[in-house]
């Protein structure tokens, strides 16, 4: 919601007496933000003592960047697992009433082409009419400027969506006929995950048919056309029309385990097209989920050969590890006054083939789960013997870097206890912002998520979420064409997004010694001597809860107030402060 200056005008009442007024993560009573260009930057205004109708007006004396780019959001809450909790974010127009306390989110947001600068003005809480709380503002503008979105040299993501579910869920929300909101509301959704860099995973109704592009009758059947429309938006990842072997009856008629029929179905329904929009140097193809040793060796190396085939640009990906086979080792351990040997079995389940930089068969992109990044615990013997188990995985994913590969992550919500963090509702609301900054700061070029963001089902997201809530990230907007309701998780998914972007662009200025100094000093993970502290059961560098190595991280009521330091002293290492 882009707030109007209409009601400035009203007549000023007294200040309601009991109210009180909390400017998060800084505190105090005003509204300070620090930001690049082309960026959004949230705050949290908590009321205490509000009863009433609620409304926010940004005041006539503002600065019309502040004026033009202000939205206020109302915390409004779900229930997740038989319990409530806060999440979706519809704008305040739409959810006024308070009892007490109210939670709003102000989002700003700064265009490409601002001039950095201080950009000053004020923002009227009002409850019944009557003033709560005149709040000052003040934006900083950086001569910073985050990537363009469609630069696939940003930091990139790739997430899984069903624009259908949103499509039907909005209709049916807002009663318009489909007929006629369902175009607006596939159009609207994919501008926002622009605006957020967001990747989207699935084209929805623009995914092509048997026969391509070809646009039939209805809406819904024009694949080319709503593909168009879609694809105006600027997004870093394209994904192109394959299905991994997760999806049922794949509209193009593609399968996963038989790759060799992509190149000639990609070749002439799919690649013209996608070359002349512009769209194929940014393209990948995810062609399986999680495939394990058996499947590397038997469809892996032929979905990379075929994607290969197909053209130059389009890049390979897999949700899965490099491996390398461990040969079983004979180890001596002090015994007493003597020693003992004791043999250690090897592992098998290695793929060396798929990165050795020789063939086709090599994948481009090897998007890694986040708890198998490093290592797991190790046994007594382990330890006695020397052997680092908690990062036995890194050499592997190393050389396949060093080789020309492209690492991503990827995380799910498996468990709230999974060691690493996620985007489950009830988690940490910071969560997904230092999964995001963990994921740039190990170097790794983008993010993967394929648990879902508008998988409704049959269920009002507003009043309940299936499993951890793990699988909405958005709710469907009032009407088609508005834009659709965030979450709190999407917020801060958003804000890891910029963050990672900001992490490399400070790296490549000033290189990761620094990054890891500026995170630790906000003790955002565990470090020591600018190494991250991996944690697990035993063997680790520091106790923990699972059997998997991961870095500890931080959840505190502090951690809120030290990513937004951090935020600043990365943009501070790219440019002096705006005066």
């Amino acid at each position: 919601m882009v707030l109007t200056v209409a009601a400035a005008c009203a007549l000023m009442l007294a200040p309601a007496a009991d109210a009180a007024v909390k400017v998060l993560p800084r505190g105090g009573e005003a509204i300070v933000i620090d930001a690049a260009r082309d960026e959004y930057q949230d705050v949290q205004v908590r009321l205490t003592g509000v009863t009433g109708r609620l409304d926010a007006v940004i005041d006539l004396s503002s600065d019309p960047m502040l004026r033009d780019n202000i939205a206020v959001l109302r915390v409004t809450a779900t229930r997740v697992g038989g319990r409530q909790v806060d999440d979706p974010l519809p704008p305040l127009a739409q959810s006024r009433s308070a009892s007490g306390t109210a939670r709003l989110v102000v989002r700003i947001r700064v265009p490409g082409d601002a001039q950095p600068g201080v950009y000053r003005g004020g923002l009227r809480v009002s409850a019944d009419g009557a003033t709560v709380k005149d709040i000052p503002v003040t934006l900083n503008v950086w001569d910073v400027a985050l990537p363009d979105r469609k630069q696939s040299s940003a930091f990139r993501t790739l997430f899984q969506v069903t624009p259908q579910s949103y499509i039907n869920a909005v209709t049916e929300r807002s009663g318009v006929d489909p007929h006629d909101g369902g175009p607006l509301a596939g159009e609207a959704l994919m501008r926002f995950l622009s605006e957020y860099r967001i990747s989207p995973g699935d084209w929805g109704y623009g995914t092509p048919r048997e026969n391509g592009y070809t646009n039939g009758k209805g809406w819904w059947r024009r694949p080319g056309e709503r593909m168009n429309e879609y694809g105006q938006f600027p997004f870093g990842t394209m994904r192109l029309p394959v299905d991994t072997q997760r999806a049922n009856d794949p509209l193009t008629g593609l399968s996963p385990r038989k790759p060799e029929g992509w190149v000639p179905y990609l070749r002439r329904h799919v690649v013209p097209f996608w070359e002349s929009e512009g769209w194929l140097s940014r393209s990948v193809v995810w062609g399986w989920d999680e495939p394990g040793e058996v499947l590397d060796r038997e469809v892996i190396g032929r979905q990379a050969c075929a994607v290969h085939e197909t053209n130059d640009a389009t890049r390979y990906m897999v949700t899965a590890s490099p491996k390398r086979n461990v040969a079983p080792r004979v180890v001596r351990v002090a015994w007493g006054k003597s020693h003992r040997s004791y043999t250690l079995r090897g592992t098998g389940g290695g793929n060396p083939q798929l990165w050795d930089g020789r063939g086709c068969d090599d994948v481009d992109v090897w998007v890694v789960l986040a708890r198998r990044f490093y290592g797991t615990f190790a046994t007594p013997l382990e330890q006695r013997a020397g052997i680092d188990a908690s990062r036995e995985l890194q050499p592997a994913i190393t050389k396949a870097k060093e080789r020309g590969a492209s690492i991503w992550s990827y995380t799910y919500s498996a468990s709230l206890s999974a060691g690493s963090p996620g985007y489950a509702a009830g988690e940490p609301e910071t969560n997904p912002q230092v999964f995001m900054l963990w994921t740039a700061m190990e170097g790794m070029d983008g993010t993967l998520y394929g648990d879902g963001m508008m998988t409704y089902g049959k269920r009002d997201p507003f009043s309940s979420l299936a499993k951890r809530g793990q699988s909405v990230l958005v709710y469907p907007a009032s009407q088609p064409a508005s834009e659709p309701v965030s979450s709190l998780r999407l917020e801060a998914i958003r804000d890891g997004v910029e963050d990672a972007n900001l992490v490399r662009m400070v790296a490549e200025k000033k290189g990761w010694k620094r990054v890891r100094a500026l995170m630790a000093k906000e003790r955002v993970f565990a470090m020591k001597g600018g190494k991250v502290q991996l944690s697990c059961t035993m063997g680790c560098d520091l106790g923990g809860r699972t059997k998997f190595s991961w870095p500890k991280y931080r959840t505190d009521r502090g951690t809120a107030l030290a990513l937004d330091r951090l935020h600043r002293a990365l943009l501070a290492e790219l440019a002096t402060a705006p005066a």
